[in-house]
């Protein structure tokens, strides 16, 4: 179903759950919900009236980013694995696999790559993000051993994901949290708001008033961050 409110159309699908949820997906800043199975088509344009500003404002920010060209994982290339840029050098090689990242004192350092030349380039970006998941592994407990304490909220495990459309996603069925693994390469502050955000789903379910509420309580930059987030590589 296709509702479209003040020249904003919205995909909406209902689905065996209690919470209306919308989403503002690049990179043209479509508009989906996901809505109870319930739900009358009137109850779910008064929740669009309802978060209209919020979409436009959403809208906006998924407007202005730069386009992304997708990545060859190539040499020459300009990577960034917390925020910080590295350029990649690949050699391609059927000896061995590896990856260095070599620091430099200056603004930029150096990664190199080591692959099959047969590689592909999902391939490429599959084998740097093993690589460097250790190092998102050891921020993400660091971050849960602060933040579950903080906010008496916990959840079954945490997972390290690549996924497409989301920074983070709590699954309360099984009271789970997926993280994106792709947010090494985002300043180490993102990770924390995404921490902090989806331990709050475990208590709130939805985005409106309470869940700001939260976020302000136990991360008052957490807006800051959220921009962050959205204007970095």
């Amino acid at each position: 179903m296709i509702i479209e409110i003040q020249g904003i159309k919205v995909i909406v699908s209902k689905k065996r759950i209690k919470n209306y949820n919308i989403h503002v997906m690049p990179p043209d800043g479509q508009v989906t919900m996901s809505a109870p199975l319930s739900a009358t088509e009137v109850s779910i344009e008064r929740i669009i009236n309802k978060k209209i500003n919020w979409i436009k404002a959403k809208q906006k920010i998924v407007s202005e980013r730069e386009p992304q060209k997708e990545k060859e994982y190539i040499s020459g290339e300009i990577i960034y694995i917390w925020g910080k840029a590295y350029i990649l050098e690949v050699e391609f090689t059927d000896l061995y696999r590896e990856f260095l990242i070599e620091e430099d004192i200056k603004v930029i350092g150096k990664a190199k790559l080591s692959i099959s030349q047969n590689s592909t380039r999902q391939q490429r970006e599959n084998y740097i993000y093993t690589q460097l998941s250790p190092q998102m592994e050891k921020e993400l407990h660091r971050l849960i051993s602060i933040w579950e304490p903080k906010t008496g909220l916990h959840c079954r495990k945490w997972y390290l994901k690549n996924l497409k459309t989301k920074w983070g996603v709590y699954h309360r069925r099984t009271n789970t949290i997926s993280i994106n693994i792709q947010l090494v390469n985002k300043p180490i502050e993102c990770l924390e708001y995404i921490v902090v955000h989806e331990l709050g789903h475990i208590k709130i379910h939805n985005h409106g008033k309470d869940f700001y509420a939260f976020m302000d309580t136990y991360l008052p930059n957490w807006r800051e961050l959220r921009e962050l987030l959205c204007k970095t590589k």
